[in-house]
């Protein structure tokens, strides 16, 4: 027996051999357990491209269109839309004069201001480029004298205008005998405002007789004016009310929302439209009965080719969390994907490698190719695999080291039933030290303090603690579990459930902490790597998206196959022909996730389906790190060279 032990030993050694033979000295003190985890925390991210395809247009198929008609009509459509926003944006929706306040005995909220806001429609607009002055002796300024000084800074910064303009402007009230300094129009009897409705340089301003007295008083309190609606006034006790004499910019009424009553009305006339819609659409389904729906599933290059579909490119950007391992020499028996996009090529064999632990769900970015149809067969999202990196640090290189997940026999080492999946990068002999220990999460205690570090929102190593709520509680043991859910469990999703049931309280933001690790603060694993969190997303995987300027391909490659291969077909095989002159370090990040899906509605759609959109709120857990181990040493991976126990004999026997 004790042969076959060697044997087996010397077999799994030949998997991975350890480029330090040193193990991590033990931890001690929470303050060592913390800066050890937040070392050993890395992030991988993704740069995916997903490509939208859909018809160029709702016409009858039975019609021919050849490439030059289409695009006659796309340049009638385009003309059409720049006139039209042309017209919209010269149209002046608010009223060319003041609509006046007039409110007696207001009860200020401060005792300095006065916000218009309060007392005018939402929708008003106030006068910009108004200087609040005072009535004071005439005088021809000729020099930059010191005494104006203050006055023409004050301007500057009011009118956003040079210090040299500025002059001039002062000039111009000085020589009609104001003045915007606001000690003299805090103690003048005539305080004035005046508007320059036609800009800065106008000569001659509109004179606001605007004002804010304290009832039963004359003096006017305006010594300064915001042009969001805000009224600087003198310090006023706190019980007293005001007279607010001001006025606002109203919407014409054609642009006003509109009143219950005409809403009722509108409402019942859109019934009544949509019940003849309604009826003309069963006319035209029972015409349409035996014609032949066109499907964009079906699609073929020679559709791209003479215009009759589209595709729109994109590249989106996610990120997660992992765990680092170590470095290995990695031997012949395993090996990595290279990345066909052009940006690197990741050679694996007989090369030492950093080694990452994350989730399943985190490394399948780099390798899902996904195709959803929409409903109605008119549009097609394509999510292609992702291109990897792992960044050590919040100061690494923008994209970080080049990454791959591991392979073994022809399959990834990634498990959706354990959600748990290695990755390889570039290896850093001096990072070895900081490498992460993998304990025992059967020894831990519920009620045990741990800590988590991870990526929330892209934000590197942030690190929470909490303690074990429940070391073996599934999701699926709650009788409201699949209610919650929403939808059906297919074997896969009951497998993760079950075994995503190690519960804890380490509150931690959403998005991009899954493949965190969960380390023991106390017990007989302290300073190890407990679970692997897996469940806490309330967004999507992705939180940004890019698109190039000029989105829409009128012309596809050059594409060696026959014009009626199916598209999907060409996309997935020459998807970097596609993107060779949009590369996801040229992209543009300007979308976050939640308003790039109401632009595209069907996006999320494809999101879900293809499982990078999870929407569930509140959960906190991951996988017993004693899992993830298991299913690692079934894939070969030898738990020696990672400084953690082998699976007992009597593991295999059962």
């Amino acid at each position: 027996m004790k042969k076959h032990h060697k044997i087996l030993l010397g077999v799994m050694c030949l998997i991975f051999i350890l480029s330090f033979g040193c193990e991590r000295t033990y931890l001690y003190t929470d303050k060592d357990i913390k800066l050890a985890a937040r070392r050993a925390s890395v992030q991988p991210v993704f740069y995916i491209p997903a490509m939208k395809v859909f018809f160029t247009t709702p016409l009858d198929e039975e019609k021919e269109f050849t490439k030059e008609d289409i695009e006659e009509l796309l340049k009638e459509k385009i003309k059409e839309a720049i006139e039209k926003d042309r017209e919209e944006q010269a149209e002046e929706k608010y009223s060319s004069y003041f609509t006046e306040i007039d409110e007696w005995g207001y009860e200020p909220v401060s005792q300095t201001h006065v916000p218009l806001g309060a007392l005018a429609p939402k929708w008003a607009k106030f006068p910009e480029r108004v200087l609040v002055v005072c009535k004071v002796e005439k005088k021809e300024i000729t020099a930059w004298e010191k005494e104006y000084e203050k006055d023409i800074l004050a301007i500057s910064e009011t009118a956003n205008v040079s210090p040299s303009q500025a002059k001039g402007i002062i000039n111009r009230l000085r020589a009609e005998g104001y003045s915007v300094s606001k000690e003299e129009v805090a103690q003048s009897e005539t305080v004035e405002l005046l508007h320059f409705s036609n800009g800065w340089d106008d000569k001659y301003p509109t004179i606001l007789k605007w004002s804010v007295e304290v009832l039963g008083s004359e003096v006017n309190l305006i010594v300064g004016y915001d042009s969001k609606g805000i009224l600087e006034i003198q310090p006023v006790p706190d019980d007293v009310r005001l007279h607010v004499v001001a006025g606002y910019f109203d919407l014409k009424d054609e642009y006003k929302p509109k009143s219950d009553e005409v809403k009722k009305l509108e409402s019942q006339v859109e019934m009544l439209e949509e019940d003849v819609k309604d009826k003309q659409i069963i006319i035209d389904e029972q015409k349409k009965e035996e014609d032949k729906k066109r499907d964009i599933s079906t699609a073929t290059l020679g559709d791209l080719m003479y215009g009759n579909v589209k595709v729109d490119n994109f590249w989106f950007m996610s990120a997660a969390s992992g765990v680092f391992l170590g470095n290995m020499r990695v031997t012949d028996k395993f090996f990595g994907v290279q990345s066909n996009w052009g940006s690197y090529k990741h050679i694996i064999i007989n090369e030492k490698k950093g080694v990452v632990l994350t989730n399943a769900h985190v490394a399948e970015m780099a390798l899902n190719f996904e195709i959803y149809v929409s409903e109605d067969k008119e549009e097609m999202w394509v999510i292609f695999p992702g291109i990897p990196y792992i960044r050590y640090t919040k100061d690494t290189d923008l994209l970080g080291s080049p990454a791959q997940v591991l392979w073994v026999e022809n399959e990834p080492v990634s498990s959706q039933d354990f959600d748990s999946a290695i990755m390889v990068t570039t290896a850093i002999p001096s990072y070895e030290k900081h490498k992460a220990i993998l304990g025992d999460s059967d020894k831990v205690k519920e009620g045990d303090a741990v800590i988590m570090v991870g990526n929330p929102g892209y934000m590197q190593k942030f690190l929470t603690e909490g303690v074990i709520a429940n070391k073996s509680y599934s999701f699926l043991d709650s009788f409201l579990g699949s209610t919650f859910l929403g939808f059906d469990l297919s074997l896969g999703l009951h497998r993760w459930l079950l075994n995503s049931n190690f519960w804890f309280d380490t509150p931690i933001g959403i998005g991009g902490t899954s493949g965190s690790g969960v380390w023991a603060l106390e017990g007989s694993e302290k300073g190890k790597v407990i679970a692997l969190h897996n469940m806490g997303l309330k967004e999507p995987l992705s939180i940004a998206s890019a698109v190039s300027d000029e989105k829409n391909i009128d012309s596809c490659p050059l594409i060696p196959v026959a014009s009626d291969t199916p598209l999907k077909s060409v996309l997935r095989e020459y998807k970097s022909e596609f993107f060779k002159d949009y590369p996801f370090k040229e992209a543009k990040f300007k979308f976050n996730v939640d308003s790039f899906a109401k632009e595209e509605p069907l996006f999320k759609e494809a999101m879900e389906h293809c499982g990078l959109w999870v929407d569930v709120a509140g959960m906190n857990a991951g996988v017993p790190i004693n899992k993830v181990k298991q299913y690692l040493q079934e894939r070969g991976i030898d738990p020696a060279n990672f400084g953690w126990e082998k699976l007992s004999d009597g593991y295999w026997e059962n």
